[in-house]
């Protein structure tokens, strides 16, 4: 096999060549003459990347890997579910708090409402 010098356009020379080869490319004519190199010194490393390409299986990632990839990346925001879901991560003492704050208020409308009913009520009797 004869050597490549090592230089950027030999990275770039493989990926083109990579590329192609998973394009199911038949001719890389335009690929070599491009770069200007010969058949021959990349004859050697076409069995490879074939071989590369027939032990490579597509794999989907699931959504909640890509969901959580995107968050990080880019910082969308957090798709919340209801108010459950919002405490959920929360800690333990807010958690806490806020079972609480939500047990407080709903005795706080059912007393109002039964405060209201009551003054309602009287007058008619």
């Amino acid at each position: 096999m004869k050597q490549l010098p090592l230089d950027p356009h030999t990275d770039d020379l493989y990926d083109s060549l990579t590329d192609a080869l998973f394009a199911d490319a038949q001719d890389l004519t335009p690929i070599l003459s491009r770069f200007g190199v010969a058949y021959a010194q990349v004859n050697d490393v076409l069995p490879i990347v074939r071989r590369l390409r027939g032990s490579m299986i597509r794999v989907h990632p699931s959504r909640r890997y890509v969901y959580r990839l995107r968050r990080q990346l880019v910082g969308a925001p957090v798709r919340s579910h209801g108010m459950i879901a919002r405490v959920r991560y929360l800690p333990p003492r807010v958690q806490i708090a806020a079972a609480l704050a939500l047990v407080a208020g709903a005795m706080l409308i059912v007393r109002r409402r039964h405060w209201l009913y009551s003054r309602l009520v009287e007058p008619i009797n």
